[in-house]
């Protein structure tokens, strides 16, 4: 009858798995979310940590920090935290995200922002977790909104990570080979 994960123009969400969970676009809720097999979508904000089996999709609206652990995620509004999907995670054109991603699949489209790490092993996400516990939601990083300038990127710790940012790095431009003493 409704179908809440496609009513977004931002992109073709996935089907519903069972049940779907949503948080509205004046909603905002903090805590941590067991959804079992359900889905959720995230159009206001949430602040807190999901576990599903089923699939979480974040609207251009929707802001998301904390843990994701679903079969597949898809971010279009701005997301921060551990994201771990067990089949594909996938950042739209319009996503803002800051932590790290696992993923069976990962896809960042052309316009996506993403700030921080990818993670191939699953078992790391512990470790990789205490690592943005403290930061802030994107939302109060002024370098992440509007026209400025900006923020670049540093390397994570460890040897299994690797740092990643969308954004070109001024200094790291090719030199001609051409240097004359």
């Amino acid at each position: 009858m409704f179908d809440f994960l496609s009513d977004s123009s931002d992109d073709n969400s996935p089907e519903s798995s069972s049940a779907l969970s949503v948080i509205g676009r004046s909603s905002t809720m903090t805590g941590s979310l067991d959804l079992e097999e359900d889905d959720l979508r995230v159009d206001g904000t949430l602040d807190g940590d999901v576990r599903t089996e089923g699939h979480v999709h974040v609207a251009r609206g929707g802001r998301v920090h904390g843990e994701i652990q679903a079969r597949s995620i898809r971010i279009a509004g701005r997301a921060g935290g551990v994201l771990h999907a067990r089949d594909s995670l996938v950042l739209l054109e319009s996503a803002m995200v800051q932590g790290i991603l696992c993923g069976e699949s990962l896809t960042i489209e052309d316009g996506a922002n993403f700030e921080g790490g990818i993670c191939s092993v699953a078992e790391r996400i512990p470790a990789l977790k205490d690592i943005f516990s403290s930061t802030q939601m994107m939302s109060d990083d002024p370098s992440l909104q509007g026209d400025s300038a900006p923020k670049q990127s540093s390397p994570l710790p460890g040897p299994t990570e690797e740092s990643v940012s969308s954004e070109p790095d001024p200094s790291s431009s090719p030199s001609n080979g051409d240097a004359r003493a």
